[in-house]
């Protein structure tokens, strides 16, 4: 299943997307500027995540770093990383803290598309989207 983000500033002028491409050894995020619709969307980057990344096995005890490469030749431009927090902050709550690195002359709009980024990396890999159970007393 594809998820995606499409951000846009000003509401309804499209900036661009990340979405994921599902693999089942290392999860990727495609960073794509412009707009799918007008037909002048480009993948800028890639944000390759650790091996074998999924909700049962993501670590909740130390920082997950996930890197920002170029789409074009592969080099490592950034990090996104999900900030361990201290074992009781991250068993008993829902908070998680994240961190994004990128050069400072980038493009304001791959800086947004980047900074979007983490919530779907935090929607995808560390949420509990399962319906709850309605408990009657």
């Amino acid at each position: 299943m594809q998820h995606e983000i499409i951000v846009e500033s000003p509401p309804g002028i499209v900036i661009g997307r990340v979405h994921n491409q599902c693999s089942f050894w290392r999860q990727t995020l495609s960073v794509k500027l412009g707009d799918a619709e007008s037909g002048s969307e480009e993948e800028v980057f890639k944000i390759v995540g650790p091996c074998l990344m999924s909700r049962a096995l993501c670590c909740v005890c130390c920082d997950v770093t996930f890197d920002v490469v170029s789409a074009s030749n592969g080099e490592e431009v950034g990090k996104l990383k999900k900030q361990f927090s201290g074992m009781a902050k991250e068993v008993f709550t829902d908070a998680d803290n994240y961190s994004v690195s990128f050069p400072k002359d980038l493009d304001v709009r791959v800086k947004a598309l980047l900074m979007c980024s983490t919530f779907l990396v935090d929607f995808l890999y560390y949420e509990d989207n399962q319906p709850k159970e309605k408990v009657d007393l």
